[in-house]
């Protein structure tokens, strides 16, 4: 098995999970290269924009070779800094005193976006960004409370999650193209991530501290 494999993901996955686990596929298959295209909106499987992407959310093109694997959980987060300068909140209501972090105006309508800005309710919200990054280091400088995936930000010891019951999940897809699964490479490389995200599973659903 030898070539190159390109795969994409979003910023949290790609950074926290997806490249250190490429690091043993890589042990394994010592041949095989690897691209990885960071990118929050999806690229163009059925083109041949990447060879393998991982989706939050079923893919709309049915021509597509797509599996889903499992859950990945968002929920709020303040820094422990904030929590003792603030009060940490019990309900949505309490949120009216509290400031906010969430995305910038041109995600607000979409995907997580839209969570974050119903679920912070009230809330004063003082910083927005384009990405769950950003707003990560904006909730650990102790801006606001803001969302965040649980798998990321429960390994955090500055992070503490607030409010459990307001959360939001979405599916992580494993897709292809139809006709790549005709690819030793390929194949090898969708099964492996198939594999080790079905055994994050309990991990990405927030169920357990990674």
């Amino acid at each position: 098995l030898e070539g190159l494999v390109r795969i994409t993901a979003t910023e949290g996955l790609a950074v926290a999970w997806l490249i250190p686990t490429l690091a043993d596929f890589r042990r394994s298959q010592p041949h095989i290269d690897v691209e990885v295209i960071v990118r929050n909106t999806a690229l163009n499987v059925l083109r041949r924009e990447a060879d393998i992407a991982l989706r939050l959310g079923r893919p709309q093109q049915a021509e597509l070779v797509a599996r889903r694997i499992c859950d990945l959980t968002l929920g709020l987060y303040a820094s422990r800094g904030y929590l003792e300068e603030m009060g940490k909140p019990q309900t949505q209501a309490e949120l009216a005193e509290h400031r906010g972090v969430a995305f910038d105006e041109g995600d607000v309508f979409t995907g997580a976006g839209a969570f974050l800005e119903k679920g912070l309710g009230d809330a004063h919200v003082v910083f927005r960004a384009n990405t769950l990054g950003a707003q990560r280091a904006a909730i650990r400088a102790g801006m606001g409370i803001g969302g965040q995936t649980c798998f990321i930000a429960d390994r955090d010891p500055e992070l503490v999650r607030v409010i459990p019951e307001l959360e939001v999940r979405f599916e992580i897809w494993l897709v292809t193209h139809p006709g790549l699964r005709r690819s030793a490479r390929i194949r090898a490389m969708y099964d492996f991530l198939a594999e080790r995200l079905q055994a994050s599973a309990p991990m990405f659903a927030g169920e357990a501290r990674a």
